[in-house]
């Protein structure tokens, strides 16, 4: 009985901690605010995490981020401007969705190239299975047993 309440205990102070951390910008003045800052959290990746969005992250830098949009947003800016700021400060790595740049060209275009390259082998590779089965129909066959007849090297 102890253990359950451990685990209970436990599961539950991990569950506060984790809406503490996403929580961090409640004191908005509209429901717009709040949306926007609950959107800015989710798509700005943490810096100093492993691939975790700032609304995830309790890293003392994604709290620093989550208070600095939440006052952008006070201040009145838009998400984009939001998202121009960190870019500039933090480089493309900050967002989860590059922007279309001559640093980012392959991130986007790569894995559609990867793509058509893997469809055009897969096409190739079919159509050669194909040709390699194509059997002769019985005529052909006479001409070839024919053939082979007059030449002396009678096959099966």
């Amino acid at each position: 009985m102890k253990r359950l309440i451990c685990i209970l205990a436990l599961s539950f102070g991990i569950h506060v901690s984790h809406a503490q951390a996403i929580d961090s910008g409640s004191q908005f003045n509209t429901q717009e605010e709040k949306a926007l800052y609950q959107e800015m959290v989710r798509v700005i990746r943490c810096p100093t995490c492993q691939n975790q969005d700032i609304a995830e992250s309790n890293a003392p830098l994604a709290k620093q981020l989550r208070d600095l949009i939440a006052e952008q947003i006070k201040a009145g800016k838009n998400g984009d401007e939001i998202t121009d700021y960190l870019v500039e400060r933090y480089g493309d790595f900050i967002t989860y969705a590059p922007r279309l740049q001559k640093n980012t060209v392959v991130l986007w275009f790569a894995p559609i190239t990867f793509m058509l390259f893997a469809l055009g082998f897969w096409l190739f590779i079919r159509h050669s299975r194909q040709y390699k089965q194509q059997r002769l129909n019985p005529e052909q066959e006479a001409q070839l047993q024919a053939w082979l007849k007059q030449y002396g090297k009678v096959g099966s």
